[in-house]
């Protein structure tokens, strides 16, 4: 990432409510950055995943949320202070609640990587805008260039 604008908050890791301000805080960041609103949606979810992840399996006091964008691509890293372990996916059965996450973590995003990071573990995604594109506005791109 060249020049990347960065943006970082710092939540409880032992609150329930930390996915959610995750979640608000990338939202409206990408977004008044002028990233694509799709890519803004699915890094709300990519981030709240990564969240809920640090707040149900470490023992952490605080989640450091960063974001950060060029003009090709928008990312988010979650550092805990948990124990350096790589979060992997699990394979959840069909009625399991939970083992699904980190699954749409790498259906979403272009790149994912956690590693080991101070005393935690720090997790990054991140999506290329080129390579990221809804249905619909590949539909609107073929009508304007074929009549």
């Amino acid at each position: 990432m060249v020049n990347p604008r960065r943006s970082r908050q710092r939540l409880p890791g032992h609150s329930f409510h930390t996915p959610y301000e995750a979640r608000i805080h990338v939202h409206t960041t990408l977004l008044r950055w002028g990233a694509p609103r799709h890519v803004a949606d699915d890094l709300r979810l990519i981030v709240s995943e990564l969240t809920t992840n640090a707040v149900e399996h470490t023992r952490t006091q605080h989640v450091d949320v960063s974001v950060l964008m060029t003009d090709d691509e928008a990312a988010v890293v979650v550092v805990d202070r948990g124990p350096h372990c790589r979060p992997e996916p699990h394979q959840a059965g069909g009625e399991d609640e939970h083992g699904r996450g980190l699954a749409v973590v790498e259906t979403l995003a272009t790149r994912y990587v956690a590693r080991p990071f101070g005393e935690g573990t720090a997790v990054w995604a991140s999506i290329t805008f080129a390579d990221h594109s809804t249905p619909h506005e590949d539909q609107a791109d073929a009508a304007r260039t074929h009549p």
